[in-house]
C-alpha cells in the first residue's frame, strides 16, 4: 500500500474516466440531467460572472418560476450526496484528479453532470434566499447540508484555479481509519507530497508537509492567522506552524488564495527564510478580544464591532478607520462610528438577555442605512481572519511614506512584549488588499538589524486586510532577507517556559459565560450615573457643598435629602 499511495496522482490523473459507484438509487437519466441543465443556463451565467440583478430576475428565480426550477435542482444533485462515499478522505482524490467522472448508481444508469452545478445551485439558492434549501442542519434530517459541507467545496476546487494546497482545508469534515491518512490521502491532488513513514502520526506528517509546502513556495501558509491554542498545543508548536486540528478553518479563515513569495524560500530546522519589504515599525493600542459568538457558537460581527467601540467616541472611530481599510472618506467614517457608539447600551442588553439573533443596529437615517450596509458588507472578508483568534488595535508607522495607518493584529491570544515591525510578503486577498505579516523580536535581539542572518523573528501574528491606499509607495522599499520562527525564535522559547504556565488554559471566551458578570456590572453603572445626575437636578436647590465628599458619602446625602422631599424611594436600585 505504501508504494501505491505516491502512484495516486497517476492512476487517476491518467485515466480516461473515473467510475463514482454509489450505493444509492439515483433514479436519473442523461436526457433528464441535460435538459433540466438547459433550464439553468441563465441562472449559471449570472453565477459565473457575478453578476447584479434587476429586480424583474429577482423576482422569477427569487419568487417566481426560476425558484421552482432552483428547488427541484436542489433535490436532483443532492441524491449524490446520499452516499457515504462524499464523506471519505481517500475518495477526495479520485474526484479532484480524475480527467473525467461518470457517476453510478445502485441502478447502474451512468450520469455525466457539470462540476459546476454542485457549487452553482447550493450558491443560486443562497443568493436569491431560498430558505428551504439554504437551511442548515445535521445531515440525517437535513438532505441539504451535504451539498454545503462537503460538495461545494470540492467541486469549487475542481473547477476554478485557486492554489492547489488549498485542498486541505476540506479535510475537516472527512473520515480515514487511521488519522494520518488525513495527510497522506490528499497530497498528491495538493502537488506537495511527502515520502510515506511507518507508524508516523497525523500531526508529524501534517508538519513535514507544511514544511515541504513552504519550501515549494506556497507562502500562503505562513500567512494563516493563528489561533487560540491550549497549553499542550502551545507547548508543541512554534510561531510559524499551523494547528494540525484546525488546519482547515484557519486556511479558510485567512482570506487568501495564491501568495507569489517575492524571492526563494527555504526552510530549516522549521525556520522560514523568506524575501520581505520592511513596512516599518508597530504600536500596540489596546486590546480588542475574540469575535463575539453567541452559545450555539455564530459569530455575530455588528454585535462584535460595536462591543469593540466602547460606547465611547474614539474608540468608535478607531474601529471604524481600522476595519474601513482605507475605503471611507472622513463623513462616512463619522457616520460608521455614530452607529457604533450609538448602539452600544443596547448591544449589551441584547447580549446579557442571550438575544443576539434577534439585535439589529438602530440607523438614524439613510445615510447611516447605506454606510453601514457597505461597512458590514465589507466585514464578512475583513473579519474572517479573527475567527479564532485574539485582535488586538495597533498603528503601523510606515517611514518611506510617511503615512501611518490603522489596523488590527491578530494573534494567538499571548500579548507581544517586544517591538513590533510589519513586513509586506506579496499577501493579497482577492480584492487586492493587503495581509501584513506582523513580527517581534526578543529583548535579546532588539539591537540587531531588520536584515541580520543571524536575527530569527518571531511570528506575533498577521493583520486583516489593509487598503491599497495605505500601500502606495511600498514598492520603493527595497527587499530584504528574513527569518522566522522555528526552533531558534527566542520569543516562542520564552512563552513555553513562562506565559504557558501562567495560563492554565486558554480557550475562546464566551461573552455568555466569561463576560456576564462584566456587562451586568457596565449597564448598572450606566444607570447609578444616570439616576444621579436625576437626582442632583432635583435637589440643586439645596446649594449643597459635597465636593469634599466621596462618591459613596455624597451619594447617601442625596438619596436622604431626595427622601426627605417625598419622593420615592429607589435607594434599592444602586445594587445589582
Amino acid at each position: 500500500m505504501n508504494e501505491q499511495i505516491p502512484l495516486m496522482s497517476q492512476i487517476y490523473g491518467n485515466a480516461e474516466a473515473v467510475l463514482i459507484v454509489l450505493t444509492n438509487d439515483l433514479d436519473l437519466t442523461q436526457k433528464q440531467v441535460d435538459y433540466g441543465t438547459a433550464q439553468l443556463d441563465e441562472a449559471l451565467a449570472i453565477w459565473k460572472t457575478e453578476a447584479s440583478t434587476d429586480d424583474g430576475m429577482s423576482q422569477y428565480w427569487g419568487l417566481g418560476e426560476g425558484r421552482t426550477k432552483l428547488v427541484q435542482a436542489m433535490k436532483i444533485i443532492s441524491r449524490f450526496t446520499n452516499s457515504a462515499w462524499g464523506t471519505r478522505v481517500w475518495t477526495l482524490q479520485e474526484y479532484l484528479l480524475a480527467t473525467n467522472i461518470l457517476w453510478i448508481g445502485s441502478d447502474l444508469e451512468p450520469i455525466s453532470i457539470d462540476d459546476e452545478l454542485f457549487v452553482a445551485i447550493p450558491g443560486l439558492c443562497e443568493q436569491f434566499e431560498i430558505t428551504e434549501c439554504t437551511f442548515r442542519g445535521d445531515p440525517i434530517h437535513n438532505d441539504y447540508e451535504l451539498l454545503f459541507s462537503h460538495f461545494s467545496g470540492m467541486a469549487a476546487a475542481r473547477v476554478s484555479a485557486t492554489d492547489q494546497t488549498r485542498v486541505m482545508e476540506m479535510l475537516g469534515n472527512r473520515q480515514a481509519f487511521l488519522p494520518v491518512d488525513e495527510v497522506y490521502g490528499i497530497m498528491a491532488v495538493s502537488t506537495v507530497e511527502i515520502s510515506i513513514q511507518p507508524k508516523e502520526s497525523r500531526e508529524g506528517a501534517w508538519k513535514r508537509w507544511l514544511e515541504a509546502a513552504l519550501t515549494a513556495g506556497h507562502l500562503r501558509w505562513l500567512m494563516i492567522p493563528p489561533a487560540i491554542l491550549s497549553t499542550e498545543e502551545a507547548a508543541e508548536l512554534t510561531c510559524e506552524g499551523v494547528l494540525c486540528s484546525k488546519r482547515h478553518e484557519l486556511s479558510s479563515a485567512s482570506g487568501l488564495d495564491r501568495v507569489t513569495p517575492y524571492g526563494p524560500v527555504v526552510v530549516s530546522n522549521a525556520t522560514v527564510s523568506l524575501t520581505a519589504r520592511h513596512i516599518g515599525p508597530c504600536t500596540t493600542l489596546r486590546k480588542l478580544g475574540p469575535v463575539h459568538r453567541c452559545d450555539k457558537g455564530w459569530v455575530h460581527r455588528h454585535l462584535t464591532l460595536i462591543i469593540y467601540s466602547k460606547g465611547a467616541w474614539s474608540s468608535a472611530i478607531d474601529i471604524a478607520v481600522a476595519f474601513g481599510s482605507g475605503r471611507y472618506n472622513n463623513k462616512q467614517l463619522i457616520l460608521i462610528a455614530q452607529v457604533l457608539k450609538n448602539n452600544y447600551d443596547r448591544a449589551l442588553r441584547f447580549i446579557q438577555r442571550h438575544m443576539e439573533g434577534k439585535f439589529y443596529p438602530i440607523l438614524q437615517s439613510e445615510p447611516h442605512q447605506f454606510v453601514w450596509a457597505d461597512f458590514m458588507q465589507l466585514s464578512r472578508s475583513v473579519m474572517d481572519t479573527m475567527n479564532f483568534g485574539v485582535g488586538y488595535l495597533i498603528r503601523v508607522r510606515c517611514p518611506t511614506t510617511q503615512m501611518p495607518f490603522l489596523t488590527v493584529l491578530v494573534t494567538n491570544g499571548i500579548r507581544p512584549k517586544g517591538g513590533l515591525v510589519a513586513f509586506d510578503c506579496n499577501a493579497r486577498s482577492v480584492d487586492r488588499r493587503h495581509t501584513l505579516l506582523i513580527c517581534e523580536s526578543s529583548a535579546a535581539e532588539v539591537q540587531k538589524q531588520a536584515s541580520d542572518p543571524t536575527l530569527i523573528w518571531h511570528k506575533a501574528g498577521v493583520t486583516i486586510s489593509v487598503g491599497e491606499d495605505y500601500a502606495i509607495g511600498w514598492d520603493d522599499i527595497p527587499l530584504e532577507t528574513i527569518n522566522v520562527g522555528g526552533s531558534r525564535c527566542q520569543v516562542c522559547k520564552r512563552t513555553s517556559v513562562s506565559d504557558i504556565n501562567v495560563q492554565p488554559s486558554l480557550h475562546i471566551p464566551r461573552p455568555r459565560r466569561d463576560h456576564a458578570r462584566t456587562i451586568q456590572r457596565v449597564l448598572w453603572k450606566r444607570r447609578t450615573k444616570n439616576m444621579l445626575k436625576k437626582i442632583t437636578s432635583k435637589v440643586i436647590g439645596l446649594r449643597l457643598d459635597l465636593r469634599d465628599l466621596n462618591r459613596s458619602r455624597r451619594q447617601h446625602i442625596l438619596l436622604n435629602k431626595l427622601h426627605d422631599r417625598q419622593f420615592a424611594p429607589i435607594s434599592s436600585r444602586f445594587h445589582p
